[in-house]
């Protein structure tokens, strides 16, 4: 990987913005930060060559997409072995409802987020998956009841 070029307040502002609104035009940012569109333009494409800016992606309402239940599943492995990892995140990948897979630290080893319709529907998944694969030790399930803060 190469080295990253040092970023100024400019471009620390701009990837402010668009963490905000990725869809934001380039004039419109320009006015915020005080540079042309083209000027704009240039870094965003110097910030996505450099590795800074990985993507852009829509943040979804859930419930109103009809997923309103968020759970979180945290799990304890039996094995946490490279090659084990890779065939539990297999398995997971395959549920739409399960919108991200993180490794942890501690005492839990993985920790899944899945937005369904429903308790119904989380139990599918969590009996066709979470409770049939032989490496989860132990499962935790947390609701989530309300978002306080979001990214």
């Amino acid at each position: 990987m190469t080295a990253v070029r040092p970023l100024d307040e400019k471009d620390h502002e701009i990837l402010r913005q668009l963490q905000q609104d990725a869809w934001i035009t380039h004039t419109a940012l320009g006015e915020i930060v005080h540079l042309s569109a083209s000027a704009v333009q240039r870094r965003i494409h110097r910030l996505r060559e450099d590795g800074v800016i990985t993507g852009a992606r829509a943040t979804v309402d859930e419930a109103r997409a009809g997923r309103g239940l968020r759970v979180y599943l945290l799990l304890e492995l039996d094995n946490d072995s490279a090659l084990s990892l890779e065939s539990l995140t297999r398995e997971l990948q395959a549920y739409p409802e399960i919108t991200r897979v993180d490794l942890l630290s501690g005492k839990f080893d993985v920790v899944v987020m899945l937005d369904c319709r429903d308790m119904d529907s989380f139990t599918d998944i969590a009996m066709t998956t979470i409770n049939k694969n032989s490496n989860v030790r132990h499962c935790w399930t947390l609701m989530r009841l309300k978002t306080l803060v979001e990214e």
